[in-house]
């Protein structure tokens, strides 16, 4: 929490926001307060679920598990009969239940809940940068020449949030007993892998669209006063945004917006 706190106190390093503003309320609304848990919990998550698949991808899941050049531990029956040894050849047989993917399939369900966490946190940050009681500009972010600005789109990212909820709920435990109860337990790993996929995609859909507002805001912000400065890492940031997608001055189709935030952002590389 600490690393991803001192990460946005130095993208903001400079930035108007560190200054007194009268208009500023005494709290803000906690999906801005809590972001650093937020994003926290989702880069822990992941280091999590990082470490526990190099674990994976740099074991054996064999079943069973032929390891050479070992002598039996004991000469215990059900230990021993695994084992051969004739001439110079000795080694074992072992049945393992290294197969089973639990424990990454456990961390990769973890990651998916702080995702959905994270996909909530944005929703709720779009909505308010839409609230002109929040943000002093105009409803929804619009000029003197639209009408519906960024009205309608509040159903696209809540929509994509409401859908990462459902599909971070836990289905590692659903499962039948199959091969004649032998197969008891299991993990349907294939099933949440693809969801925490899918999750991952709407989370730059729900990201991109935050960012359509934020650099909206931003314009309007910089219309009312012109000297407002913007830290240096945002105001990169947001230049090459803004080559990508401009500033909406009148009411248009946003089905291209949302797909080039969506496609800025998985290509973006903030380090290049």
């Amino acid at each position: 929490m600490n690393k991803v706190a001192e990460d946005i106190r130095n993208i903001l390093h400079d930035s108007y926001l560190w200054g007194k503003s009268e208009d500023r309320p005494l709290q803000d609304p906690l999906s801005y307060r809590t972001a650093a848990y937020t994003f926290g919990a989702v880069e822990n998550s992941l280091t999590e679920l990082r470490d526990i698949v190099r674990i994976q991808l740099n074991s054996s899941d064999d079943n069973p598990g032929v390891i050479p050049d070992v002598s039996p531990p004991s000469e215990r029956y059900e230990e021993r009969i695994h084992y051969v040894h004739e001439d110079d050849l000795t080694g074992a047989v072992l049945p393992t239940s290294n197969f089973s993917p639990l424990p990454w399939v456990i961390s990769l369900q973890k990651a998916g809940i702080a995702l959905a966490h994270a996909s909530n946190a944005s929703a709720q940050r779009t909505i308010k940068l839409a609230d002109p009681h929040f943000t002093k500009l105009k409803r929804f972010l619009g000029t003197e020449s639209t009408i519906h600005a960024y009205g309608a789109i509040q159903k696209v990212f809540s929509s994509l949030a409401t859908e990462n909820q459902e599909l971070a709920r836990p289905v590692s435990f659903n499962f039948f007993a199959i091969a004649g109860n032998i197969e008891d337990v299991a993990t349907n790993a294939p099933m949440v892998a693809r969801r925490i996929r899918k999750i991952i995609d709407n989370y730059y859909h729900i990201l991109g669209i935050e960012l359509m507002h934020a650099a909206q805001a931003i314009d309007l912000r910089l219309q009312q006063n012109p000297d407002l400065k913007l830290s240096a890492a945002t105001r990169i940031f947001f230049d090459e945004y803004r080559r990508t997608v401009p500033f909406m001055e009148k009411d248009r189709v946003l089905t291209g917006d949302i797909e080039h935030s969506y496609h800025f952002l998985k290509g973006y590389d903030p380090k290049p």
